[in-house]
């Protein structure tokens, strides 16, 4: 029985990490002003070089993996990508 390379896995590990929107856009704002879809602003940025680019489509954040590293990336919104969404958990008493 053949072993598989534990190298050669984790790369395909992390190359098969698929992007994600972060729930993060600037529809409502000004070009280059990027805010939560609630409206608040942003605190912090964590964007890939060379990213956002300036282009009238590319209007929403998502975070990509590229070379071992996770960082933004903006994209056009039409695309369909996974979202991390963050929610209120109701409890019952």
């Amino acid at each position: 029985m053949q072993t598989a390379d534990p190298i050669a896995l984790c790369e395909v590990e992390v190359w098969a990490v698929p992007d994600y929107w972060i729930g993060v856009n600037e529809l409502d704002s000004e070009v280059g002003v990027f805010q939560h879809v609630d409206g608040s602003s942003m605190q912090q940025e964590f964007w890939h070089p060379g990213k956002p680019v300036e282009a009238f489509v590319m209007n929403c954040v998502a975070e990509v993996t590229k070379n071992y590293t996770t960082l933004w990336s903006d994209f056009n919104c039409e695309r369909e990508i996974m979202a991390i969404c963050q929610r209120t958990v109701l409890t019952t008493t």
